[in-house]
């Protein structure tokens, strides 16, 4: 029936909820020094890990264009931007090279690192995507907080990074 149905799902557990380790991952990386593949634990500090759809789209091309522009402010409070995508490490050369961009960029063919956070969405008949969401992870690797509702305010999203990179430390 449907109520218990809904009663399942509501029971359903969080993928990478607050207060979790953060989910791992050894992945192709574009933009890192010297390097070709990338884990968390390279990273040093508080991490910015946000997924996106698409390279070089409307939405994408905003989003890293304002975290771009933010990235001193959040490199000042001990934080690294870490951009997460379907697409191959030649789109993000290219992506990266158009905006000027001084952060990393990580390739996830398949999902495996989108799906393990939580941040992947079926579309029936059409497919399996990643959407556009934010988790900023503590220097012991903890997720301390995480927007998963991003498209409403990409224009803002930097800021609200900053600002909860503030609060939590």
């Amino acid at each position: 029936s449907a109520p218990r149905r809904a009663a399942a799902a509501e029971k359903a557990p969080e993928l990478a909820p607050v207060g979790a380790a953060a989910p791992d991952f050894n992945l192709p990386v574009e933009n890192l020094s010297g390097k070709d593949s990338a884990k968390l634990g390279d990273f040093k500090g508080w991490k910015v890990l946000y997924f996106y759809p698409l390279d070089d789209s409307q939405g994408c091309t905003l989003e890293a264009k304002k975290f771009q522009a933010a990235l001193p402010e959040i490199r000042k409070l001990n934080a690294e931007v870490i951009g997460v995508s379907p697409q191959d490490l030649s789109s993000h050369k290219a992506f990266i090279k158009k905006l000027g961009l001084e952060f990393p960029l990580i390739s996830d063919d398949g999902g495996a690192v989108a799906k393990a956070y939580g941040a992947q969405i079926k579309i029936p008949v059409v497919g399996t995507f990643t959407n556009r969401e934010t988790y900023l992870i503590d220097p012991e690797g903890t997720i301390r907080w995480k927007d998963k509702n991003v498209q409403s305010a990409i224009d803002s999203h930097a800021d609200t990074v900053i600002k909860q990179l503030q609060a939590l430390q």
